[in-house]
């Protein structure tokens, strides 16, 4: 079994159009975005990811462990055609301790393809917080992580309607001499491929997001991938609203699971992945490959001992958001 850097390298040398995007793509996606491209993207809107400026040893990223880790699976994404050509785009990053509010989003694109990622937990005492507000509350994150998934939904219909009528009219025209018009229009190309994904609490973000939606911007949607992400409050989230979105959704987590058996996402496909025995394992850089490159889909996920009981009490505590602020 490998790491997501191993992966990477195995992978690099080929494009998503030669060799099909997949859950291992969605989990370096989520994992990229833990780090701050602020500086990076600083004067220009977007930015492919080989044109990453500075050392990616030194880059900040906003996590408490695995600091390491990411620093060299950004190197190896940088030095990739997989991931080196894609756009860095929309990146946003809000922290403000007063709201309470701790979120970030980074949009990856290719030509036909767009990955939203929402950032998890970072190493701040807000991010903390907002996780424990989870429990009783909608938080502001994930409202900042509907209008994000909004704003791309919208740019991304834009650029595409703007496209299909430019090839129109490079497509279409009179032939000289004759009676009729002659019309070369091309059908229309298969819709472009729109995925969200995000890990623990970016997980609970893709998937608060992607419910939310209207019908028709909802049917523009892939796949959601939810990596070991919590789920919500019944009291706080109608749980018939995850129906519409099972279909097209996947929860990827370790056998032994913690943070995504607490108030677990109803959602009908998910994949545990091998050799986790500690909470330690909730991490990206504890998920592991087969030569296959996938994702190891093995027995029916282990709930954590605790986890039953440490659900009903966060449910049984009337005073918990008393406890949070």
């Amino acid at each position: 079994m490998d790491s997501i850097i191993d992966y990477v390298k195995w992978l690099g040398e080929f494009p998503i159009t030669t060799k099909k995007f997949n859950e291992v793509d969605a989990i370096v996606l989520s994992a990229l975005c833990y780090v701050d491209f602020t500086d990076g993207l600083a004067g220009r809107e977007s930015m492919r990811l080989s044109e990453y400026e500075g050392d990616p040893y030194e880059a900040k990223i906003c996590l408490t462990a695995y600091i390491q880790e990411n620093r060299e699976l950004l190197d190896a994404a940088i030095h990739s055609e997989r991931f080196g050509t894609m756009e860095i785009t929309h990146y946003e990053q809000l922290y403000r301790p007063e709201v309470p509010i701790q979120f970030a989003a980074v949009t990856y694109k290719l030509k036909d393809f767009t990955f939203v990622a929402y950032r998890g937990t970072d190493s701040t005492l807000t991010g903390w917080r907002e996780d424990f507000m989870l429990t009783f509350t909608r938080s502001n994150a994930q409202e900042e992580a509907r209008r994000y998934l909004n704003m791309i939904l919208e740019e991304t219909e834009g650029n595409a309607q703007s496209a299909a009528s430019e090839n129109v009219a490079q497509n279409t025209g009179i032939e000289t001499g004759a009676a009729t018009v002659k019309s070369t229009r091309k059908k229309s190309a298969k819709a472009p491929a729109f995925y969200i994904g995000g890990h623990s609490k970016g997980g609970n973000h893709a998937i608060y997001s992607a419910c939310m939606l209207p019908d028709e911007q909802l049917s523009r949607i892939t796949r959601i991938y939810c990596l070991d992400g919590p789920g919500f409050c019944d009291e706080v989230l109608d749980p018939g609203l995850l129906t519409r979105i099972d279909a097209i959704s996947v929860r990827i987590m370790p056998k032994f699971c913690i943070v995504g058996k607490l108030f677990e996402p109803k959602l009908t496909d998910a994949w545990p992945y091998p050799f986790s025995h500690r909470c330690t394992y909730h991490h990206q850089f504890r998920f592991r490959c087969r030569p296959a490159l996938h994702v190891f889909l093995g027995h029916p996920v282990r709930q954590a001992g605790r986890s039953p009981q440490l659900r009903a009490q966060l449910r049984e505590d009337e005073h918990i958001h008393r406890h949070v602020d």
